[in-house]
């Protein structure tokens, strides 16, 4: 792996699983990141802070050389103001990155995938972010190519800019007002049931009552029309489904295994959005979209026959 793929800043963000983020550390061991900033929230409960310092104490694990910056906040901020400070931190120091929760497993390709597009992509307004991950099976999205531009964010392992994240700041503090449904209507080629999905979901992250930064970034490429750049295939792993998660309850049923990704120099850089993917995803993967809700309702009617 090349020293310029390494040289791309990373952030790791974690709290009180140790053995989740020790896991991390392990998984970066093959590509050796030279600039690691690391996040942790505060405890809520004594117990909690023995393992918020387990989780800090698995920087130790880094055995390689590198640049390593440590925050850690004195009090409990929860999901959405934690992320949101640290992210901040991070692009105060530098202009583009990759982003890990403790519980994301990112292969070698990610990493070169990443810094890939990040250079391809840092001076387009209209893409906002990449994604690591892919819920879209390759053989249900419009093209053949290795890489696909779409309008939903998966943030199980991304990269972005220092641009893109002032742009949610600045969102995020405009959206008090609210928003109206109908243009979210429109930008979802009029799948009501989706838009009232995602319509609900903003309206519960803007009030506090869902601790989530992630949908105000999913919101906010709804509005602005812009997109993410996603490989055809997967290349994280996400190992944090349980029920003491705190979103992730449960793994989705069309999250995609781990595969690769290898530039293409022949390969002409995606330009349009992938319309036939994204149509897939609305309907299959979104829980408020026609195709999810019916597998949902055969799920439980096949667990209630005898």
């Amino acid at each position: 792996m090349s020293q310029d793929v390494r040289d791309v800043p990373v952030l790791l963000l974690a709290f009180n699983r140790p053995k989740a983020f020790g896991g991390l550390i392990d998984a970066l061991r093959l590509t050796k990141p030279a600039n690691i900033y690391a996040s942790f929230d505060g405890p809520r409960s004594a117990d909690e802070a023995r393992l918020v310092e387990m989780s800090i104490a698995c920087l130790e694990q880094v055995d390689w050389a590198c640049q390593l910056h440590v925050r850690r906040n004195s009090r409990n901020l929860g999901c959405r103001q934690a992320v949101r400070g640290a992210i901040k931190w991070f692009f105060l120091e530098r202009a583009e990155g990759i982003i890990l929760e403790d519980d994301v497993r990112p292969s070698e390709d990610f990493f070169v995938f990443a810094h890939e597009m990040l250079g391809s992509f840092r001076n387009d307004p209209q893409i906002a972010m990449i994604n690591g991950s892919s819920r879209v099976p390759a053989a249900s999205q419009g093209t053949e190519r290795n890489t696909r531009l779409t309008r939903y964010s998966h943030v199980w392992g991304w990269a972005t800019w220092r641009d893109t994240w002032e742009m949610y700041e600045q969102f995020v503090d405009d959206q008090q007002r609210g928003a109206s449904i109908l243009p979210l209507v429109k930008t979802l080629d009029y799948r009501l049931l989706e838009a009232l999905y995602w319509y609900r979901k903003f309206k519960l992250a803007r009030t506090g009552r869902i601790d989530s930064w992630a949908l105000s970034l999913q919101e906010m490429l709804f509005v602005a029309g812009q997109l993410a750049v996603s490989p055809r295939e997967s290349l994280v792993d996400n190992v944090g489904f349980s029920s003491g998660a705190t979103h992730t309850h449960s793994q989705p049923r069309h999250l995609q295994k781990r595969g690769t990704w290898q530039a293409d120099l022949q390969d002409p850089l995606p330009r349009y959005r992938d319309a036939v993917a994204d149509r897939w995803e609305g309907r299959h993967v979104v829980p408020g979209s026609v195709g999810e809700v019916f597998a949902r309702l055969l799920r439980r009617t096949s667990i209630q026959e005898p």
